[in-house]
């Protein structure tokens, strides 16, 4: 698992979550029992940082920001797909 996590956020459902540093996408996800139910945020993978949910129009949306301030702002569903970003694309 993550070696660098960073930020922590809690879904309605009371998923957990959690962005961190590793290759294999930028965030893990975890029931409140701590079981791990997926890796998702490829877009960011390795460079990730802050993470926030926002509800908008009963719809809740991640919103991650990597470490890297060159690298893009991304809006992504809770099932992991990108919405949009804005700025710089991270390079795989």
């Amino acid at each position: 698992m993550a070696t660098q996590s960073h930020r922590v956020t809690v879904d309605k459902a009371g998923l957990f979550y959690i962005t961190h540093y590793e290759t294999l996408g930028s965030v893990f996800v975890f029931e409140p029992s701590a079981k791990f139910v997926k890796s998702m945020g490829d877009i960011h993978a390795a460079n990730e940082h802050g993470i926030d949910i926002r509800d908008e129009d009963g719809t809740e949306c991640l919103y991650l920001s990597p470490v890297n301030s060159n690298l893009s702002v991304t809006k992504m569903t809770m099932e992991g797909e990108v919405v949009w970003q804005k700025g710089k694309k991270a390079s795989r």
